[in-house]
């Protein structure tokens, strides 16, 4: 039996109905076929109408509506999928916030590093000792490096 992919191409809403209009190929051999069209909703049973193209003499024979039964029911999955979208979007959001934490402490340590003059006027000065100095810029020199592998 062969699939045939139908996505929904028009719909013409009325004020008692719609008249929803999907469209697939398939290209067959000579001979008679049975087709299946899968996932459509299980109220069209008395609506459904096929057409085809073809060579001449070409003519649908029957249409028939069966329903299928999941071992797992679609709701489930679905119910799935929307689980691991919130769990993807609540990831987006705290990466996007660990970003901004990242740029504004890379600004602070910019700010810092801009300061070093006035470390240089403070050992010359004698105010501050080069230990002090070495302490500030190995700090620096991990958070630069913490950053950089974040």
């Amino acid at each position: 039996m062969a699939e045939l992919d139908a996505p929904i191409k028009d719909v013409t809403v009325y004020s008692d109905r719609a008249l929803i209009t999907r469209r697939g190929t398939l290209h067959l051999e000579a001979g008679e076929h049975e087709l299946r069209i899968n996932n459509l909703p299980q109220f069209i049973r008395d609506s459904l109408r096929a057409a085809g193209q073809g060579p001449e003499g070409t003519r649908i024979l029957n249409i028939d509506v069966t329903t299928a039964f999941y071992s797992r029911p679609p709701e489930e999955e679905l119910l799935n999928l929307q689980n691991a979208l919130e769990q993807l979007q609540q990831n987006q959001q705290l990466l996007q916030t660990r970003q901004e934490t990242l740029n504004d402490r890379r600004q602070w340590l910019r700010a810092l590093g801009e300061q070093s003059h006035d470390f240089a006027k403070g050992l010359a000065q004698g105010h501050m000792k080069p230990d002090d100095c070495a302490t500030f810029f190995s700090f620096m020199a991990n958070q630069a490096l913490q950053d950089a592998e974040a």
